[in-house]
């Protein structure tokens, strides 16, 4: 009986499956790198989102803001504000804006909280610091019912444990 030199031998035929494992290992591994890529900047992306969102709706709250407890905190602040009740004029209430484990909200004049974000960074998700003076709001920090100015820190938990910092200050309008 004659051997037939066609086809491939067993050892050819292993070092190829190898070979072909090794590839499909190192694209897999490429996949996995592109796919944690994407996932990390869609978390980021959603965090900047929520951040900017949730100072957005503080600072407009603030600047309706007319008259400011002082049982405000650094991590809540308690002020009195105009809202529209469907009567002919607005009626005074009073809300909070508080960090409340590590969502911060927002509770109305009826009681009632409404969370304006998630991921707070833990222990100083929110702070707020007040200032009397307008030209120098750096100088020192007064009383929260004295304060004329309203700088507002919010610090966010982005992927992998990256603290994103927000910040504005707010000069409410309807202070006395």
């Amino acid at each position: 009986m004659k051997l037939s030199s066609k086809g491939f031998t067993l050892i050819e035929l292993i070092f190829t499956l190898i070979l072909a494992g090794i590839l499909v290992a190192a694209v897999g591994i490429g996949i996995v790198q592109v796919v944690q890529g994407f996932m990390f900047t869609k978390e980021n992306a959603a965090v900047l989102q929520k951040g900017q969102m949730a100072v957005s709706r503080i600072s407009i709250e603030l600047k309706r803001a007319a008259g400011i407890s002082n049982a405000s905190t650094a991590t809540s602040i308690t002020f009195d504000s105009y809202a529209d009740t469907g009567g002919t004029t607005p009626t005074l209430v009073t809300q909070v804006i508080r960090l409340n484990g590590d969502n911060v909200e927002i509770v109305d004049g009826s009681g009632t909280s409404h969370i304006l974000t998630d991921r707070a960074a833990a222990g100083n998700g929110v702070s707020f610091h007040y200032y009397e003076h307008h030209n120098d709001p750096e100088a020192s920090q007064c009383a929260p019912n004295n304060a004329r100015i309203i700088v507002i820190t919010l610090r966010l938990a982005a992927a992998d444990g990256v603290v994103k910092t927000f910040t504005d200050r707010v000069r409410p309008r309807n202070l006395p």
